[in-house]
Parts: structure tokens; C-alpha cells; sequence
């Protein structure tokens, strides 16, 4: 019975807590009382859990970057005000690197100066894993960086232009023909351009290039933009595509990168934020709730979702213990915010003996999409 009720819990307080809450809560739940219901409903705030996801989505915060570990400060000093206990940062090793940015522009410097991509602006105009750069190269068409769309092609020297991963460019162009550096405008997950024409993809390229070969860098655009260098690179007539109020000739593109990056040998280091409610009678059958802190700048669904109700959680259950509302359980609640799936191999691998106190894993990932819309 203890089990069903916690279970009924859990499903009220993620239908509370996500964007269609306020459509939620004529429902009901067998586990649950009205009296239940209301109590839970009145006291968990969706605001609250979308202020976590705001301070969240500043930070560009993949695996082992600095956003990562201020995201992770953030939530130390969040589950302490919320009321967990023992909540501290676990740190593991991270097998490759430690990788943050600090500055990167790309420029159009002919036909006509304009400001392309700049990571003050949002993180993901960079791929994740560029090098240092301060290039001015022409710029060179290459469709989908395969190994086809490049014969006959020279590349020597130029920045290349894709509408593929640039990934692939780096490999094809960069390290097997001599190009030194991409821009790409593809989409994420296959979408299609014309559904997103203005969103940028998250994209990373590898960071440590082949033996004997220098780093590279890689800028992502919205479709919109990619394309229109594309199309300025295919006519040779007079042309203002960028609406900059001058016209000019088209047919060639001269472009200007400057980066800036900090990457620290590896083995480098992560690790994950860990906080409890400790249960009245019984510590060898753990309810784990876990939600994963990485991902890039204003990333909210994936996964501030998650890590915001979390929070929201672990507040409403200790004001409820502590009024006398809600009995304190009789399991331990753990909470982890980790580094997706790493973090939970990794401490499996050192702590071999732990999953044995657990009895069930409540995750929450992308708990505020529309999963009507899309494949996520």
C-alpha cells in the first residue's frame, strides 16, 4: 500500500507540475484522497519549478564544462533551501577532457561586414569540442560534406560551408583535404529546415584531432542564414540577401573566425549533486528520484524540466512533513542530479554495492514537452 500511495503521489505532482497542470487537476488517482490531492495541489508551484529551469538555462552546460559545475553550485544551494539533507557534489573523473569556450565570432568580412554567429549571444553558434582559431578564409559550398559532394572541389585553406553534421565536414574536409574550419546550418534530429528556419542545432565535433593534425572549429547557423550564404555563393549577380541596406556582387564569400576555448588535459572531472529526505523506518529500500543537469544553454525541456520539479518536489514534501500535512515516509528519497547516464554507470562502478538498498528509480526527463509534437 506504502508503495501505490508514494507512486500516486509522484504522478500528481508530475501532472502539477508540467505545462498542462491546470488541465490536470480535475483528475483523480485511486492511490490518493480528495484531501490528498488538494493538500499536494495547493502547496506545489509550477512557477516555482519554472524559476529553477529559468537560472538553469543560462548555462551552457555540458559534461565537465564550467556551466556544468555552476549549474550543479546552483542546485547544491537550491535542495539545501528546499530542505534535503547531507546534500553535497559527488565528484567522479571524466575520461576525456575538461572543455569550456570563452569567446567565438564569425564574421562576414566580404562582400560586406555583418556579424554572423557570436557565443555571447547563445552558446551553440559553436560546436562543442572547437579549438583555437583566428582565420580569414574564403568561403567554399560543399552541400553534404560527403565524400562525393567534395570531388572536384578545393577546399585548401577555405572555410567550408554544409548543410550536414559538421561533424562529417571536419572529417571529410577539414582533416582529409585540408579545410580549416566549418560552418554548418543543419537541423537537430533530422527535422526539417523549413519547420525550424531560425533554430540553432546543438552540435559537437570531436576534440582531439587525428596524429599530426591541428585542432579545428565549427560554427552552427539557423537554416535561414546558412542558406542565404549559400545562395550569395551561387549567383554572380548584384545582390542584398542580408537586407544590410548595401548591395554588392555575389558569387564569393570572405569569412572571419575568432575562438577562444579552454581545454584542460584529460582525465578531466564531473560528478553529480546528491540531497535526501530521510525515511522514519526503512533505509535499505530507496526510492532514487533522478533528473540529468548537463545539457547545452537554454536547453529548459531537456532537461530543466526535470531538475526544476525535482527541486519543486523535495520543497513540497519537507514543508508538508514539517507542518504535520504528510507523514514522513518510512523509505529513504534520494535525489540525483547527474551527468546523463555517465554518472550512474560511474558510480555503480565504484559503489557496486549500492543498487542492492534500492527499490525503484522515478526519472523525469522532458516533463514539460509536447510529446504530441515532434519525436520528443
Amino acid at each position: 500500500m506504502l508503495k501505490r500511495k508514494l507512486a500516486g503521489i509522484f504522478l500528481l505532482c508530475v501532472l502539477t507540475l508540467s505545462p498542462l497542470g491546470s488541465l490536470c487537476q480535475a483528475q483523480t488517482t485511486p492511490f490518493l484522497s480528495d484531501g490528498e490531492i488538494r493538500m499536494l495541489s495547493n502547496e506545489i508551484s509550477g512557477d516555482r519549478a519554472f524559476e529553477h529551469i529559468r537560472w538553469l538555462s543560462h548555462w551552457h552546460r555540458d559534461s565537465g564544462m564550467e556551466g556544468y559545475f555552476k549549474a550543479a553550485e546552483y542546485v547544491v544551494k537550491a535542495a539545501k533551501e528546499a530542505g534535503l539533507t547531507d546534500v553535497r557534489f559527488i565528484e567522479q573523473p571524466l575520461p576525456g577532457v575538461n572543455y569550456t569556450a570563452r569567446s567565438a565570432e564569425l564574421w562576414m568580412v566580404e562582400p560586406v561586414e555583418l556579424k554572423l554567429a557570436d557565443i555571447g549571444e547563445h552558446a551553440v553558434y559553436l560546436a562543442d569540442g572547437s579549438h583555437d582559431a583566428d582565420v580569414t578564409a574564403g568561403l567554399v559550398y560543399i552541400g553534404d560534406a560527403s565524400v562525393e559532394s567534395l570531388k572536384g572541389l578545393d577546399v585548401t585553406g577555405k572555410i567550408v560551408l554544409t548543410s550536414a553534421n559538421p561533424g562529417t565536414a571536419v572529417q571529410n574536409a577539414v582533416y582529409a583535404r585540408g579545410a580549416v574550419g566549418v560552418v554548418s546550418y543543419n537541423t537537430a534530429e533530422s527535422k526539417s529546415p523549413l519547420d525550424f528556419p531560425d533554430q540553432i542545432a546543438w552540435t559537437r565535433i570531436g576534440g582531439t584531432p587525428p596524429e599530426g593534425k591541428k585542432g579545428t572549429f565549427a560554427f552552427a547557423l539557423p537554416p535561414r542564414k546558412g542558406d542565404t550564404l549559400r545562395r550569395i555563393l551561387a549567383t554572380d549577380s548584384m545582390q542584398d540577401l542580408f537586407s544590410t541596406g548595401k548591395r554588392t556582387k555575389g558569387g564569393r564569400i570572405v569569412l572571419k573566425a575568432k575562438v577562444d576555448t579552454e581545454i584542460t588535459p584529460a582525465p578531466g572531472r564531473t560528478g553529480f549533486v546528491e540531497g535526501w529526505i530521510r525515511g522514519s523506518s526503512v533505509h535499505d529500500q530507496q526510492i532514487i528520484l533522478t533528473a540529468h543537469l548537463q545539457e547545452e544553454q537554454g536547453s529548459a525541456n531537456d532537461d530543466g524540466s526535470g531538475c526544476g520539479n525535482l527541486l519543486e518536489l523535495a520543497r513540497t514534501f519537507n514543508k508538508l512533513i514539517s507542518e504535520g500535512k504528510m507523514a514522513r515516509p518510512a523509505r529513504d528519497l534520494r535525489f540525483w542530479w547527474t551527468d546523463e547516464i555517465y554518472s550512474e554507470y560511474r558510480y555503480f562502478q565504484d559503489h557496486p554495492d549500492e543498487p542492492k538498498k534500492f527499490l525503484a528509480n522515478v526519472h523525469q526527463d522532458m516533463t514539460g514537452a509536447d510529446q504530441a509534437l515532434g519525436s520528443r
